[in-house]
């Protein structure tokens, strides 16, 4: 039931699926909010992305206990906006960001960001997702269509390509208490 609302870079979070929500802004900076992401492993643990064009290293910021205090962990990534963020949910917990140019990764303890563009042209990232089945990593560009990869350390894991049910539902017969299996 934790949800984190933005508005410029007003940051809330409600702990009572929105019934009431607490200003978490704390030392964050007076820049515009980009995307917020949860740790798929501790809901605790978020991420905060700016856009800022300045070199002013205050592009990302990380939460480890809901908000009440805020780490910066812009280290190397100083003078471009960062657009959207992804944990993924690896022993590492590695952090994807989507940037003004390109897409940058480092495990959550790390301090250093690696780019990470295999066969991405320099383009700017405006979303990110994980896609788990396929071990995968997809963008969305300013520009230049929809880019695909596989998760760092992830080349040789199998992906889930074709998936298959057996009496599948319609709305004509929505197949309750029937069993379906998915292959």
């Amino acid at each position: 039931n934790i949800m984190v609302l933005t508005s410029g870079s007003a940051i809330e979070i409600s702990n009572d699926g929105g019934v009431t929500f607490t200003n978490i802004k704390n030392t964050l900076p007076n820049n515009t909010i980009t995307d917020v992401n949860f740790d798929p492993k501790n809901d605790a643990t978020f991420v905060v992305t700016y856009d800022t064009y300045q070199n002013n290293g205050q592009k990302i910021y990380i939460t480890t206990n809901s908000g009440q205090t805020w780490q910066n962990i812009t280290y190397n990534l100083g003078n471009m906006p960062i657009y959207c963020v992804v944990i993924d949910h690896t022993n590492d917990s590695t952090i994807y960001v989507g940037a003004a140019v390109g897409i940058y990764k480092k495990a959550m303890n790390a301090t250093t960001w690696t780019l990470y563009n295999e066969n991405l042209p320099n383009v700017a990232i405006e979303d990110l997702e994980i896609n788990y089945g396929s071990n995968t990593i997809k963008a969305a560009t300013w520009g230049r269509g929809l880019w695909e990869y596989s998760l760092a350390d992830r080349n040789s894991y199998p992906a889930i390509v074709i998936t298959s049910i057996t009496n599948p539902p319609t709305f004509a017969t929505p197949r309750s208490g029937t069993s379906q299996f998915v292959t």
